[in-house]
């Protein structure tokens, strides 16, 4: 047992000393010097930032990309709307999903 330990042990009460085992207590000293270090809420935050920061970004160039590849000249009835593609798609990616496992 180190010093450390020695003085976790002393720190605890009585009652409780009953119940510690040296290894308890080597744990408990270990949790009086762990801190938590700012790059693993970074790599938590990561993804969550990253959406924030690109989602108006995606919303700001959506009109200009979708006028280059659909241009009003070529396509006189607009856009396609991509709500349809999308609900005739996602029904049959549902069934072959349920189909093929």
């Amino acid at each position: 047992m180190t010093q450390s330990s020695m003085k976790m042990l002393k720190s605890c009460p009585k009652e409780s000393q009953a119940f510690l085992e040296e290894e308890d207590i080597d744990i408990l000293d270990s949790m009086q010097s762990f801190f938590n270090r700012p790059l693993g809420l970074c790599r938590i935050a990561m993804p969550g930032l990253l959406s924030l920061a690109f989602c108006p970004l995606v919303l700001f160039i959506y009109a200009p990309v979708a006028e280059f590849f659909w241009p009003a000249d070529l396509f006189p009835g607009g856009q396609p709307n991509i709500n349809e593609v999308i609900g005739k798609v996602v029904p049959t990616a549902w069934q072959s999903s349920t189909l093929l496992g």
